[in-house]
């Protein structure tokens, strides 16, 4: 991922203005982030997924198919309502994830369940559909390549944990879900800070 490099870290403020300008290509949207709290830089959380006030699943869906393909589990209209998550748009905020392409190694092949019961640790389907456009944006190339990114900040109905995953057969980015406590040893969940 290229926000940070082995040699030098690129500062808060440039990937923030980064950050501007990818809301504004995406989405039109001029956000303000004078007032938004940036999470400290913790060993290993070393990128910045800022969440802009009010987005919604479908339209990060909506930007999404305008540059790759993506496929769903869901119907896109009732998305936003199917699916909770612990953290929501009523205003801007950023969280901080591992810089890598595939989930956390450490949860690796645990479920839900097992890794994240009462969703504390990990991403919301919103942060990882957001972390894959920008992602894209940067590198022209997708994440969870090898296995599934479980998003367990986030639920649709009570026991079942959305999923996503770059689909070589098809090319395209695909958004599931699955029972939380279902493993395979690809699957994984991103902790967030």
């Amino acid at each position: 991922m290229t926000q940070t490099t082995a040699k030098k870290r690129v500062s808060t403020k440039a990937i923030i203005k980064q950050w501007r300008e990818f809301y504004l290509q995406y989405f039109g949207l001029e956000i303000d982030l004078s007032t938004v709290k940036i999470p400290r830089l913790k060993k290993s959380y070393d990128r910045l997924n800022i969440i802009a006030q009010g987005l919604t699943l479908k339209r990060v869906l909506e930007a999404m198919r305008k540059v790759f393909m993506v496929w769903t589990a869901y119907d896109n209209d009732d998305l936003d309502k199917a699916i909770t998550s612990i953290r929501n748009t009523e205003k801007s905020y950023t969280i901080r994830v591992k810089d890598s392409i595939e989930p956390d190694q450490e949860y690796l092949g645990k479920s839900a369940d097992e890794a994240d019961l009462h969703q504390k640790l990990g991403i919301t389907l919103l942060e990882r559909l957001v972390l894959e456009l920008k992602y894209f944006h940067e590198t022209g190339e997708h994440l969870d390549i090898k296995g599934w990114t479980l998003c367990t900040g986030s639920r649709f109905g009570s026991s079942y944990v959305p999923g996503v995953r770059w689909n070589p057969c098809y090319r395209g980015v695909y958004v599931s879900c699955g029972s939380s406590g279902f493993a395979c040893s690809g699957n994984g969940l991103r902790s967030v800070v």
